[in-house]
């Protein structure tokens, strides 16, 4: 550390003023010539300062930048996440956050970025700014979308395919089984009880079949919005013996196609999940509107089973990737407060 003393010599004290000028320089050249953004965050959460690199992730200038509020810059959808971080942050709750994010500039376009957020305290240890460091990885969320589109096409492809080959086939055999079941019948052949079992061993196989096909065939979210598809969804897997049920309360509108989907896909998985592994005789869907809040529900009074083993499956973790990309909290209990297993996904209500 530099220290200027009172009576100072005149040759000592310019050199400590050299030095410090040259420090001064440096740091300014750490932050024009970084790669990364960064961005300096007074404690009313606008800009004071922003280098090159993060006024070429929003394509503005350093005039457009400075005296705005940072969160003007944050997609609408993320900017609701993003704002109850950043309160608690400048307000010294919390020392740093980390958000992943889209940020839109001049074009208009989203610019996916990881943000990190870090407060800067004084002396004496009171909030002094915030310095937000921006990283752009629109490149990795365009392949993270490319990736999850091509998997759901070759999910449905196999799907499709199960439908039409499979199981017309194994309808075709099922058809010459029932005949058969026929002729032994007015035969009274004593080989009749093991075509019957055969017939009904063939029957079960189709359903299972068809359902599996119907599973993997994926129910899109349409004009009908969120509620359409997820009553859709419970219907396709409501059984006599295993009612799935869908339930909406308070006011769950969302009415944002992206989150939207992504919800229906958790919706989705949790079904699916229920289905293979619980053993469940009732499984329910609920989307509920609760203030600011909205949650999505998969309920089921099966087995439960444990969420952070490693054979807990694939699925798990593709949900909270999902629920990730929509800045929401996925749960799982298991057991449930009532048994069985609840998945349960909450964001913030866009708007």
């Amino acid at each position: 550390m530099h220290v200027i003393r009172p009576n100072m010599p005149q040759a000592a004290l310019a050199q400590v003023v050299s030095q410090l000028r040259a420090r001064e320089r440096r740091v300014a050249g750490l932050f024009d010539d970084a790669a990364i953004g960064i961005a300096l965050i007074d404690l009313d959460g606008l800009v004071v300062a922003a280098n090159p690199a993060w006024r070429r992730l929003l394509g503005l200038s350093a005039g457009d930048l400075t005296g705005r509020h940072v969160l003007e810059f944050a997609d609408p959808i993320d900017a609701v996440a993003a704002r109850a971080r950043l309160t608690a942050l400048l307000d010294g709750k919390v020392l740093t956050f980390d958000i992943e994010h889209r940020m839109r500039g001049a074009d208009g376009l989203p610019q996916w970025a990881d943000v990190t957020v870090s407060l800067v305290r004084e002396g004496d240890g009171r909030p002094a700014c915030a310095v937000g460091i921006a990283h752009d990885i629109t490149e990795k969320k365009d392949l993270q979308r490319q990736v999850a589109t091509a998997a759901l096409e070759e999910q449905q492809r196999i799907g499709q395919e199960l439908h039409d080959d499979p199981a017309q086939t194994l309808s075709g055999v099922a058809m010459e089984a029932f005949a058969l079941v026929r002729s032994l019948r007015a035969e009274a052949s004593p080989h009749l009880a093991a075509a019957e079992r055969i017939l009904f061993g063939l029957d079960d196989a189709q359903r299972r079949l068809r359902a599996l096909a119907r599973n993997l065939m994926s129910i899109e979210v349409g004009a009908g919005g969120l509620r359409a598809a997820l009553t859709e969804l419970a219907a396709s897997a409501d059984r006599p013996e295993r009612p799935c049920l869908a339930r909406f309360e308070g006011a769950a509108e969302i009415g944002d196609a992206t989150i939207e989907t992504q919800l229906l896909r958790i919706a989705q998985e949790g079904l699916r999940n229920a289905l293979r592994h619980s053993g469940a005789t009732r499984i329910e869907v609920l989307l509920a509107g609760q203030g600011e809040r909205l949650s999505l529900e998969v309920r089921d009074n099966g087995q439960s089973f444990d969420p952070s083993a490693a054979h807990a499956g694939i699925g798990l973790h593709v949900m909270r990737h999902r629920a990730d990309a929509i800045h929401a909290e996925l749960s799982i209990e298991s057991p449930a407060a009532d048994g069985g297993t609840r998945v349960r996904c909450v964001l913030a209500a866009p708007g």
